[in-house]
């Protein structure tokens, strides 16, 4: 029983700090999903996320930025804390901060197919989470959010670009946070 407690707390932690990610730091799903623990993708010591693309290897697919557009976004405090837990959370063996150990496998299998069908080039980075739209819906109603209008995990990047332009925020450098 106490290890189901422990990992229904490691699930909440990466959930909170899967949202955090999107929500203050506008990253689109698939570059959330795929951030790692041990790269240089971010930096604590600056308070940066970097998205930038990365060749598959054997352990981990590849990862594409959308318009290849690298980029660097500030992570406010809110957002290290939430990273810092999750990555204390973080089961042995998973490099990638917002999954689990059994996800990570799957995701792993799911590579290894792709490669040696010749299909690697198909990968999409949103192929890291199962049913992250459903779980968001889900989570939202538990939390109480009633909406009339169309629900998307989208939402939480739209809020941050909405809150960026809400508060002055010059539209090239709004663009170049978004990675539009």
């Amino acid at each position: 029983r106490k290890a189901h407690e422990q990992e229904d707390r490691a699930r909440i932690i990466r959930l909170i700090g899967f949202y955090n990610v999107m929500y203050f730091c506008g990253l689109r799903s698939g570059e959330a999903s795929n951030l790692m623990s041990n790269s240089n993708q971010i930096d604590f010591e600056k308070g940066l996320i970097h998205i930038f693309n990365r060749e598959g290897t054997k352990d981990y697919p590849a990862f594409r930025v959308k318009d290849h557009e690298a980029r660097s976004i500030p992570m406010p405090i809110c957002v290290v804390n939430a990273l810092i837990e999750a990555q204390e959370v973080s089961e042995e063996g998973c490099p990638y901060i917002f999954l689990s150990r059994n996800s990570y496998e799957r995701v792993k299998k799911n590579w290894h197919r792709m490669v040696s069908e010749g299909k690697q080039k198909e990968w999409e980075n949103d192929m890291m989470m199962n049913n992250a739209l459903r779980n968001f819906k889900r989570h939202c109603r538990w939390a109480g959010i009633k909406t009339d209008k169309r629900l998307s995990i989208q939402e939480l990047r739209k809020g941050y670009g909405t809150n960026l332009a809400n508060l002055g925020t010059p539209m090239q450098t709004l663009k170049d946070l978004m990675g539009h």
